[in-house]
């Protein structure tokens, strides 16, 4: 008797973990698509998989990015025609308005982006 209730208590538990982690996924299935600003830059991100850049008293660059799970990763071209990387970021929250990335790089700096209408 004792058995079957512990039983029934934890299967109730484990199905109710299993609900709770698969609706937590936060991986982003795409790239939020459109103009993005933080204290940085201006960025649009195109269906295309292209970019176009403008940072804060800086240069304006476009290139093409990637998204690998919730890995995004941003090329553009230099001067002699060779792809180099400019960004690897980890999405940490995506929202229709907002967009959080963690830069991958030395730095780790966040930016919070906010979408411009």
């Amino acid at each position: 008797m004792y058995f079957k209730y512990f039983f029934d208590k934890l299967l109730i538990i484990i199905v109710l973990c299993l609900i709770l982690f698969t609706s937590c996924d936060s991986t982003p299935s795409d790239i939020p698509i459109g103009k993005w600003e933080d204290n940085n830059s201006l960025v649009e991100y195109f269906k295309n998989n292209t970019w176009r850049g403008e940072w804060k008293n800086g240069p304006t660059f476009e290139g093409r990015w990637e998204l690998n799970t919730d890995t995004l990763w941003m090329y553009r071209t230099n001067d002699t025609g060779q792809e180099l990387m400019v960004g690897q970021y980890k999405i940490i929250y995506q929202d229709d308005d907002e967009f959080h990335i963690l830069s991958l790089k030395v730095d780790k700096s966040v930016f919070y982006k906010k979408r411009v209408k």
